[in-house]
């Protein structure tokens, strides 16, 4: 795992297309104005980092952890999340997660609240509670469990 942690990243394009997943260890980073787009982070660890005005379109995001991480405004259309960890993160702040996978995903403890999640899956999502749920129902999502 490449490790990046505690770093303050600003303006990175990294528009990858891999099949190999980066896995980066960018646990308690800033992560602003940058662009991963098409990367594979599969396996990456962004625990208690902020994700802010960033562009992460069809990333393959699965099984990262991302527990307690913050995402501002950022644009996560199309990206895979299945299988990753969002225990106690903020994934509202305006980010937009059109179309994008989050099957198997774990929302323990997470605030979804300001995310904007048309046409998301979560099929076999844990951890949701009926508020999260009454939420997410605003939108035109798949296999959104019921409580």
């Amino acid at each position: 795992m490449k490790k990046i942690a505690g770093s303050i990243i600003l303006c990175v394009s990294c528009i990858i297309f891999s099949a190999k997943p980066m896995k980066l260890n960018m646990t308690e980073s800033t992560i602003e104005n940058s662009s991963f787009d098409c990367a594979n982070l599969s396996g990456s660890d962004f625990t208690k980092s902020k994700i802010i005005k960033g562009s992460f379109t069809r990333v393959n995001c699965s099984n990262v952890n991302f527990t307690q991480t913050t995402f501002i405004n950022t644009n996560f259309s199309g990206s895979n999340f299945m299988g990753a960890n969002f225990t106690s993160a903020i994934l509202g702040e305006k980010s937009l997660f059109l179309m994008a996978n989050f099957e198997r995903a774990n929302f323990t403890g997470a605030n979804l609240i300001g995310g904007i999640f048309i046409g998301a899956n979560f099929k076999d999502a844990v951890g949701l509670t009926s508020e999260q749920i009454a939420y997410l129902s605003q939108f035109p999502v798949r296999n959104l469990p019921t409580k």
